[in-house]
């Protein structure tokens, strides 16, 4: 954990009071992902924490929020968003000296390291397959330009219709029927 990164705080006197409240804010760019959906450096994300002491550890509460940039799933645009997560976690000191904190993020010491607490719970409140918009169609025939590229649905449909000229079928197993049909 590096002491000069903007997660680490300290947390060395907020433990000594269990029940007291510290306040936290954190702002910083970030480069985290999945599959379909990134972080956009800016803006940077931005996280308002309140970090209670209890027994044992320290409670992370609060909200966090980043601008992803996502891949539609059903029309492949890419669309940037913001995305907000309340974040509920706790942090414990390990009592063996090893990384297991059983269910809680370990505590190093006195410092408190939040980015994998904020990481995984942003990454893990995104959609598997993220849309653009509830009702997107997704790829649309006949919505490309070809000299651009823009609307990949009529290329599609293009390459689906060339085995069977003069037969146009919104299928996507229109290219086969020509195959079953002429027994080739």
């Amino acid at each position: 954990m590096a002491a000069t990164s903007p997660f680490v705080v300290p947390v060395g006197e907020l433990l000594r009071h269990p029940g007291q409240v510290r306040p936290v804010r954190v702002e910083a760019p970030v480069d985290w992902g999945v599959e379909y959906s990134v972080t956009i450096g800016e803006p940077p994300l931005t996280a308002a924490l309140e970090l209670t002491a209890v027994p044992g550890g320290v409670v992370i509460r609060g909200s966090v929020e980043v601008t992803m940039r996502s891949t539609c799933a059903r029309c492949l645009a890419e669309t940037d968003h913001v995305h907000r997560v309340e974040v509920v976690e706790l942090a414990r000191p390990t009592d063996d000296g090893t990384d297991d904190a059983g269910d809680a993020y370990p505590l190093d010491g006195e410092r408190l390291d939040l980015e994998p607490i904020i990481r995984d719970d942003v990454l893990l409140a995104l959609p598997l397959l993220w849309r653009c918009d509830p009702p997107c169609q997704g790829l649309v025939p006949g919505s490309i330009d070809q000299a651009s590229g823009e609307g990949l649905g009529e290329a599609l449909q293009n390459d689906l219709n060339t085995a069977a000229p003069g037969r146009r079928s919104d299928s996507p197993f229109a290219a086969l029927r020509d195959v079953f049909e002429t027994g080739d």
